[in-house]
C-alpha cells in the first residue's frame, strides 16, 4: 500500500441531544476515556462508527415504524445504538429513556419497550470528514435530536466515562478560556447550536443550515505554522480556524500518540509474560 496514500474514513454518525434546561438550551456531552484510540480524555457528542449490523434494514424493519424510509438509514440506527450503548439511553418514538440494562441489546431493550426507534426524529445537523493527514479517520454525520423527558441513562463507562449536559454558550466559553479542549468540528457545532435558546428554536432554525460534507484543509501560508480551512458554503459563518482550534487539534493528537504508544508498551509486556 501507498505510505502517503490517506486512510480511508469509517462512516459513522453522532448525536446533538438537547433539551431545555433551567437556563436555556443544553446539549449532552460525554468524556472519552483516555484509553480510547481516537481523540482520549475529550468531550464530544456520542456517536461512532457504522457496524455491519446497522445495514441489515431487513432485521431493524420490526423495530422503526413502517412509514420510516430514509437513504441514511444505517446512520440513524447506527447513532441510535451508540447512543444506547455509551450513555444507556433508549430514544423512541415514545422517548423511554429508561436504561435497561447495559447488557441489554439494542434489539433486546426495544423488544422489552414495546415501542419504535426513533429514527425519524433525527435532524441531519452537519457532516464533517477528518483531515487526509490524520491516521485515523471518520466520514460522520451530525444529528439533531430532541428530548423531552428527563433521561435516565448510564454511561458505559469504557468507552465514555463522564455524561454531562451543558448549554453551549457556556461550554464555548470554558473552551475560549482553555479549560477543555474541543475538537474543532465539535467546536462549530456547539457555534451553531448556540445561535438557539430552546429545543423548538434548534428544531426550527435546523433545517435551514446547510449540511454537506466538510474536509477542513490544513495549507501552508507563508507561514511557519499550517492553517486549517473549510469552504464558506459550509455555512458555519467562517472559512478558517482560529490559533486556539489548531492548538487544541495539535494536543488532542499528542494524546492520541501517547495512548497508542502505551498500549504498544502495555502488548509487548503481555507477550513477554506468555
Amino acid at each position: 500500500m501507498d505510505p502517503i496514500a490517506p486512510v480511508t474514513p469509517l462512516p459513522s454518525a453522532s448525536i446533538l441531544l438537547i433539551r431545555d434546561g433551567l437556563r436555556g438550551l443544553e446539549v449532552m456531552m460525554m468524556k472519552r476515556a483516555e484509553t480510547m484510540r481516537f481523540a482520549p480524555g475529550v468531550y464530544v457528542f456520542p456517536g461512532g462508527k457504522v457496524d455491519e449490523g446497522d445495514h441489515r434494514s431487513y432485521f431493524w424493519r420490526k423495530y422503526i415504524s413502517p412509514e420510516a424510509q430514509f437513504d441514511d438509514l444505517a446512520l440513524r440506527i447506527a447513532v441510535l445504538r451508540e447512543l444506547y450503548e455509551e450513555a444507556g439511553i433508549l430514544y423512541t418514538e415514545g422517548q423511554c429513556t429508561r436504561h435497561i440494562g447495559a447488557r441489554s441489546s439494542l434489539s433486546s431493550a426495544l423488544a422489552y419497550a414495546q415501542d419504535y426507534l426513533a429514527v425519524e426524529q433525527l435532524i441531519p445537523f452537519s457532516h464533517w470528514i477528518t483531515p487526509i493527514q490524520a491516521g485515523r479517520r471518520f466520514d460522520t454525520l451530525f444529528y439533531l435530536a430532541p428530548l423531552y423527558r428527563e433521561e435516565e441513562g448510564v454511561e458505559d463507562g469504557s468507552e465514555m466515562i463522564a455524561k454531562r449536559w451543558v448549554r453551549p454558550k457556556e461550554l464555548l466559553k470554558n473552551w475560549r478560556k482553555g479549560d477543555i479542549p474541543i475538537m474543532f468540528p465539535t467546536r462549530l457545532n456547539l457555534e451553531r447550536l448556540s445561535k438557539a435558546s430552546s429545543v423548538a428554536e434548534a428544531l426550527k432554525q435546523a433545517p435551514h443550515h446547510p449540511v454537506m460534507p466538510i474536509l477542513p484543509e490544513y495549507k501552508l501560508c507563508n507561514e511557519a505554522e499550517p492553517k486549517l480551512f473549510i469552504p464558506a458554503e459550509a455555512g458555519f459563518g467562517i472559512t478558517e480556524a482560529t490559533a486556539q482550534d489548531i492548538a487544541a487539534e495539535a494536543k488532542i493528537m499528542t494524546r492520541m500518540k501517547a495512548t497508542r504508544q502505551a498500549q504498544q508498551i502495555t502488548r509487548k509486556q503481555l507477550h513477554r509474560d506468555e
